[in-house]
Protein backbone atom coordinates (compact mmCIF):
# COMPACT_ATOMS: atom_id res chain seq x y z
CA UNK A 1 0.00 0.00 0.00
CA UNK A 2 1.33 3.04 -1.02
CA UNK A 3 1.47 6.36 1.30
CA UNK A 4 2.30 9.96 -0.27
CA UNK A 5 3.22 12.69 2.46
CA UNK A 6 3.43 15.93 0.97
CA UNK A 7 4.86 19.12 2.88
CA UNK A 8 8.35 20.81 4.24
CA UNK A 9 10.67 19.27 6.06
CA UNK A 10 11.89 21.78 8.76
CA UNK A 11 14.95 22.90 10.74
CA UNK A 12 13.50 23.12 14.48
CA UNK A 13 15.61 24.90 16.63
CA UNK A 14 15.10 24.37 20.03
CA UNK A 15 15.66 26.52 23.67
CA UNK A 16 18.89 24.85 24.54
CA UNK A 17 20.60 25.13 21.04
CA UNK A 18 20.05 22.32 19.64
CA UNK A 19 18.40 21.53 16.50
CA UNK A 20 16.42 18.33 14.93
CA UNK A 21 14.68 17.96 11.75
CA UNK A 22 10.74 17.93 11.93
CA UNK A 23 8.18 18.82 9.66
CA UNK A 24 4.54 16.14 9.41
CA UNK A 25 5.54 15.13 6.14
CA UNK A 26 8.79 13.60 8.57
CA UNK A 27 6.69 12.20 11.41
CA UNK A 28 3.66 10.79 9.03
CA UNK A 29 5.69 9.15 6.57
CA UNK A 30 7.68 7.69 8.89
CA UNK A 31 4.37 6.28 10.94
CA UNK A 32 3.33 5.25 7.60
CA UNK A 33 6.31 3.05 7.48
CA UNK A 34 6.29 1.71 10.62
CA UNK A 35 3.09 0.71 9.81
CA UNK A 36 3.70 -1.34 6.92
CA UNK A 37 3.16 0.91 4.33
CA UNK A 38 5.33 1.92 1.38
CA UNK A 39 6.28 5.16 2.47
CA UNK A 40 6.90 8.22 -0.03
CA UNK A 41 7.61 12.08 1.07
CA UNK A 42 7.95 14.80 -1.42
CA UNK A 43 9.83 18.07 0.50
CA UNK A 44 11.61 21.06 -0.41
CA UNK A 45 14.87 21.83 1.48
CA UNK A 46 18.25 22.92 1.14
CA UNK A 47 21.39 20.69 1.01
CA UNK A 48 22.42 19.14 3.05
CA UNK A 49 20.31 17.09 5.13
CA UNK A 50 19.83 13.89 6.92
CA UNK A 51 17.07 12.14 6.41
CA UNK A 52 15.30 9.15 7.91
CA UNK A 53 15.53 5.53 6.40
CA UNK A 54 13.14 3.68 5.32
CA UNK A 55 11.00 6.34 3.26
CA UNK A 56 11.60 7.14 -0.08
CA UNK A 57 12.13 10.55 -0.42
CA UNK A 58 11.80 13.23 -3.11
CA UNK A 59 13.69 16.74 -2.01
CA UNK A 60 13.03 19.87 -4.50
CA UNK A 61 16.25 22.06 -4.11
CA UNK A 62 15.36 24.99 -1.98
CA UNK A 63 17.83 28.50 -1.07
CA UNK A 64 17.02 27.50 2.41
CA UNK A 65 14.96 25.09 4.55
CA UNK A 66 11.77 26.16 6.39
CA UNK A 67 13.47 27.07 10.34
CA UNK A 68 11.15 27.36 12.98
CA UNK A 69 13.03 28.86 16.50
CA UNK A 70 10.89 27.76 19.56
CA UNK A 71 11.07 30.58 22.64
CA UNK A 72 9.73 29.39 25.53
CA UNK A 73 9.07 31.82 28.91
CA UNK A 74 6.42 33.24 30.94
CA UNK A 75 3.51 32.97 28.38
CA UNK A 76 4.79 29.27 27.37
CA UNK A 77 6.06 28.62 23.93
CA UNK A 78 6.03 30.96 21.42
CA UNK A 79 6.86 29.93 17.67
CA UNK A 80 9.01 31.74 15.28
CA UNK A 81 9.32 31.10 11.47
CA UNK A 82 13.42 32.46 10.65
CA UNK A 83 13.07 30.75 6.82
CA UNK A 84 10.35 29.10 4.86
CA UNK A 85 11.20 27.16 1.54
CA UNK A 86 9.32 27.07 -1.60
CA UNK A 87 5.60 25.99 -2.44
CA UNK A 88 5.42 22.53 -3.28
CA UNK A 89 3.01 21.57 -6.51
CA UNK A 90 1.73 18.31 -8.22
CA UNK A 91 3.87 18.83 -11.21
CA UNK A 92 6.87 18.37 -8.29
CA UNK A 93 6.18 14.72 -7.98
CA UNK A 94 7.87 12.19 -9.92
CA UNK A 95 6.77 10.97 -12.94
CA UNK A 96 7.23 7.28 -12.58
CA UNK A 97 5.97 7.75 -8.60
CA UNK A 98 2.04 5.60 -8.39
CA UNK A 99 -1.16 6.66 -7.45
CA UNK A 100 -1.19 6.28 -3.43
CA UNK A 101 -3.67 4.90 -1.60
CA UNK A 102 -3.37 7.71 0.70
CA UNK A 103 -2.25 10.95 -0.48
CA UNK A 104 -1.09 13.24 3.18
CA UNK A 105 -0.90 16.64 3.05
CA UNK A 106 0.85 18.24 5.83
CA UNK A 107 1.82 21.67 5.17
CA UNK A 108 3.65 23.47 8.48
CA UNK A 109 3.75 27.07 6.54
CA UNK A 110 1.15 26.90 3.53
CA UNK A 111 3.53 24.86 1.33
CA UNK A 112 1.27 23.22 -0.30
CA UNK A 113 -0.89 24.40 -3.35
CA UNK A 114 -4.61 24.13 -3.64
CA UNK A 115 -4.03 21.79 -7.32
CA UNK A 116 -3.29 18.96 -4.66
CA UNK A 117 -6.65 18.49 -3.57
CA UNK A 118 -7.82 19.30 -7.33
CA UNK A 119 -5.82 16.74 -8.45
CA UNK A 120 -6.60 14.05 -6.52
CA UNK A 121 -10.00 14.71 -5.47
CA UNK A 122 -11.53 11.07 -6.15
CA UNK A 123 -8.60 9.15 -7.23
CA UNK A 124 -7.44 8.54 -3.27
CA UNK A 125 -7.70 9.16 0.13
CA UNK A 126 -6.88 12.95 0.86
CA UNK A 127 -6.05 13.33 4.19
CA UNK A 128 -4.74 16.89 5.14
CA UNK A 129 -3.18 17.97 8.95
CA UNK A 130 -4.46 21.81 8.77
CA UNK A 131 -2.13 23.61 11.28
CA UNK A 132 0.19 24.58 8.32
CA UNK A 133 -2.78 26.71 6.61
CA UNK A 134 -4.18 28.25 9.85
CA UNK A 135 -0.50 29.73 10.90
CA UNK A 136 0.69 33.54 9.93
CA UNK A 137 3.89 34.83 10.68
CA UNK A 138 4.23 38.74 11.66
CA UNK A 139 7.06 40.80 10.98
CA UNK A 140 9.28 39.58 13.73
CA UNK A 141 8.71 35.90 12.64
CA UNK A 142 6.31 35.21 15.31
CA UNK A 143 3.84 32.60 14.15
CA UNK A 144 -0.24 33.17 15.03
CA UNK A 145 -3.53 31.87 14.44
CA UNK A 146 -4.94 33.30 11.21
CA UNK A 147 -8.65 32.73 9.71
CA UNK A 148 -7.90 30.43 7.06
CA UNK A 149 -9.83 31.61 3.92
CA UNK A 150 -9.60 28.28 1.66
CA UNK A 151 -11.73 26.17 3.64
CA UNK A 152 -14.89 26.20 1.08
CA UNK A 153 -12.04 25.29 -1.92
CA UNK A 154 -10.39 22.48 0.53
CA UNK A 155 -12.38 20.87 2.73
CA UNK A 156 -15.52 19.42 0.40
CA UNK A 157 -12.70 17.38 -1.66
CA UNK A 158 -10.73 16.06 0.84
CA UNK A 159 -12.11 12.77 2.91
CA UNK A 160 -10.66 13.89 6.34
CA UNK A 161 -9.39 16.82 8.00
CA UNK A 162 -7.20 16.93 11.16
CA UNK A 163 -6.34 19.78 13.75
CA UNK A 164 -5.99 20.58 17.30
CA UNK A 165 -7.36 23.02 19.20
CA UNK A 166 -4.36 24.83 19.45
CA UNK A 167 -4.15 25.74 16.28
CA UNK A 168 -7.39 27.73 16.10
CA UNK A 169 -6.09 29.40 19.53
CA UNK A 170 -9.29 29.14 21.19
CA UNK A 171 -11.57 30.19 18.14
CA UNK A 172 -14.28 26.77 18.06
CA UNK A 173 -16.74 28.56 15.96
CA UNK A 174 -15.08 27.16 13.07
CA UNK A 175 -15.44 23.45 13.96
CA UNK A 176 -18.65 23.96 13.44
CA UNK A 177 -18.24 25.84 10.06
CA UNK A 178 -16.08 23.41 8.84
CA UNK A 179 -17.82 20.23 9.99
CA UNK A 180 -20.20 21.15 7.61
CA UNK A 181 -17.55 20.89 4.54
CA UNK A 182 -15.87 18.34 5.23
CA UNK A 183 -16.71 14.20 5.19
CA UNK A 184 -14.59 13.83 8.91
CA UNK A 185 -13.31 16.45 10.38
CA UNK A 186 -11.37 15.41 13.57
CA UNK A 187 -10.37 17.80 16.61
CA UNK A 188 -7.85 16.98 18.91
CA UNK A 189 -7.11 18.19 22.40
CA UNK A 190 -3.61 17.15 23.48
CA UNK A 191 -3.45 14.12 25.85
CA UNK A 192 -7.50 14.87 27.01
CA UNK A 193 -9.79 13.74 24.22
CA UNK A 194 -10.69 13.69 20.32
CA UNK A 195 -13.44 15.44 18.96
CA UNK A 196 -15.15 14.59 15.64
CA UNK A 197 -17.65 15.26 13.12
CA UNK A 198 -18.50 13.09 10.38
CA UNK A 199 -20.97 13.33 7.64
CA UNK A 200 -21.15 16.86 7.43
CA UNK A 201 -23.95 17.91 10.17
CA UNK A 202 -21.88 19.10 12.62
CA UNK A 203 -23.11 16.83 15.42
CA UNK A 204 -19.59 16.46 17.43
CA UNK A 205 -18.54 12.62 19.35
CA UNK A 206 -16.28 12.52 21.64
CA UNK A 207 -13.05 10.29 22.85
CA UNK A 208 -11.96 10.76 26.13
CA UNK A 209 -8.31 10.17 25.96
CA UNK A 210 -5.91 8.59 29.22
CA UNK A 211 -2.73 10.14 29.31
CA UNK A 212 0.15 8.75 29.30
CA UNK A 213 3.56 9.83 31.04
CA UNK A 214 5.10 12.96 28.19
CA UNK A 215 8.50 13.12 27.82
CA UNK A 216 7.91 15.22 24.65
CA UNK A 217 4.78 15.95 22.91
CA UNK A 218 6.44 16.87 19.15
CA UNK A 219 5.34 14.97 16.27
CA UNK A 220 2.19 13.18 18.14
CA UNK A 221 -0.67 14.84 15.93
CA UNK A 222 1.22 14.33 12.61
CA UNK A 223 1.55 10.52 14.05
CA UNK A 224 -2.35 10.32 14.92
CA UNK A 225 -2.89 12.01 11.61
CA UNK A 226 -0.74 8.94 9.86
CA UNK A 227 -2.82 6.62 11.57
CA UNK A 228 -6.03 7.92 11.24
CA UNK A 229 -5.64 8.14 7.41
CA UNK A 230 -4.71 4.53 7.19
CA UNK A 231 -6.89 2.94 8.80
CA UNK A 232 -9.78 5.11 7.21
CA UNK A 233 -8.40 4.00 4.16
CA UNK A 234 -8.10 -0.22 4.97
CA UNK A 235 -11.79 0.29 5.75
CA UNK A 236 -12.17 1.24 9.46
CA UNK A 237 -15.28 2.89 10.66
CA UNK A 238 -14.04 6.62 12.18
CA UNK A 239 -14.14 5.59 15.44
CA UNK A 240 -12.57 3.07 15.59
CA UNK A 241 -9.58 4.49 13.23
CA UNK A 242 -9.27 7.61 15.73
CA UNK A 243 -9.40 5.23 18.72
CA UNK A 244 -6.18 3.38 17.12
CA UNK A 245 -4.59 6.76 16.04
CA UNK A 246 -5.19 8.27 19.46
CA UNK A 247 -3.64 5.01 21.51
CA UNK A 248 -0.43 5.21 19.19
CA UNK A 249 -0.22 8.73 19.56
CA UNK A 250 -0.12 8.36 22.81
CA UNK A 251 2.73 6.14 23.35
CA UNK A 252 4.49 8.59 21.15
CA UNK A 253 4.56 11.11 23.66
CA UNK A 254 6.74 8.67 25.75
CA UNK A 255 10.19 8.99 23.96
CA UNK A 256 11.62 12.03 22.27
CA UNK A 257 11.48 13.63 18.63
CA UNK A 258 11.90 10.93 15.64
CA UNK A 259 11.67 7.79 18.59
CA UNK A 260 8.76 8.79 19.22
CA UNK A 261 7.49 6.86 15.94
CA UNK A 262 5.29 3.62 16.39
CA UNK A 263 7.62 0.89 17.54
CA UNK A 264 6.20 -2.84 18.33
CA UNK A 265 5.04 -2.47 21.54
CA UNK A 266 2.91 0.50 21.21
CA UNK A 267 0.92 -2.08 18.22
CA UNK A 268 0.85 -4.47 20.90
CA UNK A 269 -0.94 -2.35 23.12
CA UNK A 270 -3.11 -0.74 20.64
CA UNK A 271 -5.53 -3.23 18.95
CA UNK A 272 -6.94 -1.63 15.49
CA UNK A 273 -10.45 -3.03 15.58
CA UNK A 274 -13.96 -2.30 13.99
CA UNK A 275 -13.99 -2.76 10.53
CA UNK A 276 -17.15 -0.73 8.83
Amino acid sequence: MEYLAVGHVSRDELPDGSVRLGGTVTYASLTAAALGWKARALTCAAWPLDLPAGVTWEVRPAAQTTTFYLQTGAEGRTLFLKARADTLTPADLPADWPTPQVLHLGPIAAECALEWVEVFAGRTLVGVTLQGWLRQADETGRVHYAEWEQAEAVLPRVQVAVLSREDVAGDEGCFRRWARLCPLLVVTDGPRRVTWFAGGDGVPHELAVTPRPEVDATGAGDIFAAALFIALAQGYAPAAAIRWAACLAGGSVTRPGLAGVPQAQDLALCPLEGRS
